[in-house]
């Protein structure tokens, strides 16, 4: 939050970004353990921003559910 506030970016700006990075996916534990081999906390390396958010999910062969799910309470993240 303060990287946002402190930014010189517009409102915009922040909006659309926030809106690309703000993704929440419900993933398994088997599909987390997957993940972690090697896109833990990274996106692949030909990653761009603008590109699908869901790259590392999909070059491990994770499909993506695109229904909404209404929640109640904090995620861990």
């Amino acid at each position: 939050m303060k990287h946002i506030r402190d930014s010189d970016r517009s409102r915009e700006t922040i909006a659309s970004i926030l809106e690309i990075a703000d993704c929440v996916t419900l993933i398994t534990k088997d599909e987390d353990k997957t993940i972690s081999l090697l896109h833990r906390s990274s996106m692949p390396v030909d990653w761009a921003v603008g590109a699908s958010q869901f790259a590392r999910y999909e070059l491990c062969g994770i499909p993506i559910r695109t229904e909404k799910i209404p929640m109640v309470g904090r995620l861990v993240r």
